[in-house]
């Protein structure tokens, strides 16, 4: 009972052949025989249209039309990186101008707290000493020294005075 009549096998003749029926089937020869009965009972009745080939028939322009596919996928990641990166380097640059303006502003916040502060500091060191102690007395020796040097001005040209005539007179 496990072997196949002809009459049901269709091209599973070989498989009889070789086989007496008291002998068992090995499985892989039942499992093929069932396999070729199931094409043979599933084909369809032959009809004048001819089935598609399987296999393309211009394998070239196969071929091309996939690498051009795959290119084209290829080129469409590309432009999608090139446009994230462009937006990034667009908000990279205004980050840059803010954090410029920012610096400016605070660069220039920084210089008018200094001067403020050092125009304080000047005002409270000119309330604070006014007019100091010593500078009556400092005017005072100025002019002191002034006269004095004054006065050896004139002695010196006197002295030139009388070296000059005591020369010319021996000299004469």
């Amino acid at each position: 009972m496990d072997y196949f009549p002809s009459s049901s096998a269709g091209t599973s003749s070989s498989v009889e052949n070789s086989q007496k029926p008291s002998e068992r089937l090995s499985g892989s020869s039942v499992l093929w025989a069932h396999l070729l009965r199931k094409d043979v009972l599933a084909s369809p009745a032959k009809t004048d249209l001819p089935l598609p080939p399987l296999a393309p028939v211009n394998k070239s322009a196969t071929s091309t039309r996939i690498l051009l596919l795959d290119t084209q996928a290829h080129l469409q990641k590309f432009g999608q990186a090139v446009d994230d990166l462009t937006s990034k380097v667009e908000g990279a640059k205004h980050e840059i101008v803010t954090v410029k303006t920012l610096f400016k502003q605070d660069r220039e916040v920084l210089m008018n707290d200094i001067v403020d502060r050092l125009n304080r500091s000047q005002l409270e060191i000119q309330k604070s000493i006014s007019k100091p102690a010593q500078a009556s007395k400092l005017e005072d020796f100025q002019k002191n020294l002034e006269l004095r040097l004054e006065s050896m001005d004139q002695r010196l040209n006197a002295i030139q005075m009388v070296n000059f005539h005591f020369i010319s007179f021996y000299t004469a």
